[in-house]
């Protein structure tokens, strides 16, 4: 009686091992070559998940950013525009009309010109215009002019008139940070009080009369706190705008930190299992070698 046992059945194994570790051994040397130990995610469902959820954060991040960028720049445009306000116009046409004293009524009213220059000043100040011709003192309404102006047949103004929105824009600029970086629509709603009183004094140096133009100033004095309290409320809007470039900065640098722990490799580990399989593989092709030259599958 013979036994005969076919050398196929060794072969099919040895040739799916020898794949097997082949397999293996590419995507470890792979994984050397481009750093990565994810290339897709059946790799590691549950790392990829990790991943693509912080994605998804580094975005929102990144639209936070944005939203903070043009809040800060929104809030830095109105701080410089009502500051220069405060002393190009409100300054200056005080001191224009500060010495009064023992001048005539002709030179009284020579005083109500450069005035009269500061209201057009303060005009082109308060209807600024920021980025792609956002204006600044408005509230939410953005594309028309936040004060109407009414002039007297000579072209001076007689009158000037808040019509901006009642709201102000809103940005997040961080996780549930929210800001509105416009002067509140009161306060700009105040500026077309400021206005009128500073026609009230050009109109006051017009009379003559000493005791008009005093009545006039000590009305202008009452708007310089106001005036000062919204200069402040911007300033700080504009620090607080500023100090979350920092968090955003440091959420987006722990999301990336985060992608990296699930798909970088181990740069190490990898090297020592490409040795280890390539071992593997040379030993596996040395003992079939040595098998198949043996006749050890036929017994007669």
């Amino acid at each position: 009686m013979s036994l005969r046992v076919s050398s196929t059945g060794f072969t099919d194994t040895f040739t799916r091992d020898a794949q097997r570790l082949q397999r293996s051994l590419y995507e470890a040397q792979s994984e050397i070559q481009s750093g990565q130990r994810m290339k897709v995610a059946s790799d590691d469902p549950q790392a990829m998940g990790v991943v693509l959820g912080s994605q998804s954060d580094k975005r929102m991040i990144s639209a936070w950013e944005s939203n903070r960028v043009v809040a800060y720049n929104i809030t830095d445009s109105s701080h410089r525009k009502l500051t220069e306000y405060y002393n190009n116009v409100y300054v200056a046409a005080q001191e224009a009309a500060l010495n009064t004293t023992a001048k005539s009524p002709d030179d009284l009213k020579l005083l109500s010109v450069p005035v009269n220059g500061f209201i057009e000043r303060g005009l082109d100040l308060i209807q600024s215009k920021f980025g792609l011709g956002e204006y600044l003192f408005g509230g939410d309404n953005i594309g028309t002019p936040p004060f109407s102006v009414t002039r007297d047949a000579s072209g001076q103004v007689t009158n000037v008139q808040y019509v901006g929105a009642n709201t102000s824009r809103s940005f997040t600029i961080s996780d549930g940070q929210q800001v509105s970086p416009q002067l509140g629509t009161q306060s700009a709603a105040e500026l077309a009080t400021y206005m009128n009183n500073l026609i009230g004094l050009r109109d006051a140096l017009n009379t003559g009369v000493e005791a008009n133009i005093a009545g006039a100033r000590q009305v202008m004095q009452g708007d310089e706190a106001r005036l000062l309290v919204s200069i402040s409320h911007l300033g700080a809007t504009e620090t607080r705008i500023e100090a979350f470039e920092a968090e955003n900065k440091m959420q987006y640098h722990e999301a990336d930190q985060t992608i990296s722990r699930q798909t970088d490799s181990d740069f190490t580990e990898a090297v020592t299992r490409f040795w280890r399989l390539q071992t593997a593989l040379d030993a596996s092709y040395r003992s079939s070698s040595m098998v198949m030259k043996s006749n050890i599958f036929q017994y007669a």
